[in-house]
């Protein structure tokens, strides 16, 4: 009895996953033919021209140029206190 409830129940949440997955999969491939046209209307993806890529890259390198600094300050910090 107990076999059949089981069975019922996981037959009916396979069905469920299966129309899930394909929303989700029909989702993605509406969004990859029009990428501009997502529910939110942002456009995740942005084409970058090189100068602005370097910029970024630039940029992230100060910051952990900075944070290596930091991070250099206070070990000569802890080596002088000992």
């Amino acid at each position: 009895m107990f076999s059949i409830f089981g069975a019922g129940g996981q037959g009916i949440f396979n069905m469920a996953e299966q129309r899930r997955s394909r929303r989700s999969v029909q989702d993605v491939e509406d969004a990859s033919r029009h990428p501009t046209d997502t529910p939110s209307g942002w456009n995740l993806v942005k084409k970058l021209s090189d100068e602005e890529y370097l910029a970024i890259l630039q940029e992230k390198q100060l910051r952990l140029d900075a944070e290596v600094a930091v991070i250099d300050d206070e070990i000569e910090k802890l080596r002088s206190t000992e």
